[in-house]
């Protein structure tokens, strides 16, 4: 007897890309257009960002870079004609030693210790933190100057300017969303006069839209009152 055919699980889809990271990506491209690195990420102060979004030349000057982000990343633009020249060198050690272990450290390390970097904050409108630009160097023949400063921090703003657009972008897309929902469960809600039947509907409607917003479940109830 022919057995039945057991069809493979369909694939996970894949994570949406958000504005945000949409948004840095590109910054990337044109960092990448005007500067000469061997690489440049883009952290944000967010947390639930996660990694910096960046391009990196190989493993090992990713690893350096990722891991030794929160000492390079000062309230004033940070210029390392080299890296391992820096008073605060050993602390990249300690850092990258922390996360990656000796030996993974001592490989990252060698990439990054002769490299030229750049470090820029990137500020919001009114001075608020919105994250950091970072770019490096390895190419001793190309390293990052002085006279690269006014570029990085030109991208720095152009990235705050590209970042506070995209928040809201993101929360009007939300707003909307929301305002949909609504509009569906007060339509839906409506169309019975059996109060078991209304409460069972507001009952769904109220875990679907807390789901995504429970300000929207506020704002039925102030309806209904």
């Amino acid at each position: 007897m022919t057995q039945p055919s057991t069809l493979p699980p369909a694939p996970l889809p894949p994570t949406p890309v958000t504005w945000r990271q949409r948004t840095l990506e590109r910054l990337v491209q044109h960092v990448r257009t005007v500067l000469p690195v061997s690489a440049v990420a883009f952290v944000t102060s967010d947390p639930t960002d996660g990694e910096p979004v960046g391009w990196f030349a190989d493993d090992g000057l990713r690893a350096a870079l990722i891991t030794c982000m929160p000492q390079l990343v000062r309230t004033r633009t940070l210029l390392l004609p080299r890296v391992d020249a820096w008073e605060a060198a050993p602390e990249l050690i300690d850092a990258t030693t922390a996360q990656l272990g000796d030996e993974a450290a001592e490989r990252a390390w060698a990439t990054l210790r002769g490299a030229s970097l750049i470090a820029s904050p990137v500020r919001g409108e009114f001075g608020n933190e919105l994250g950091a630009v970072v770019v490096a160097s390895v190419d001793r023949r190309r390293p990052l100057r002085k006279e690269h400063l006014p570029t990085v921090e030109a991208l720095a703003d152009l990235a705050a300017i590209s970042l506070e657009r995209t928040s809201l972008l993101e929360a009007e897309g939300r707003r909307a969303r929301d305002e949909l929902r609504l509009k569906r469960a007060a339509e839906d809600v409506s169309g019975t006069l059996d109060p078991a039947e209304v409460y069972v509907r507001v009952a769904e409607h109220a875990a679907s839209i807390c789901g995504s917003s429970c300000s929207v479940l506020t704002r039925l109830n102030s309806r209904a009152g």
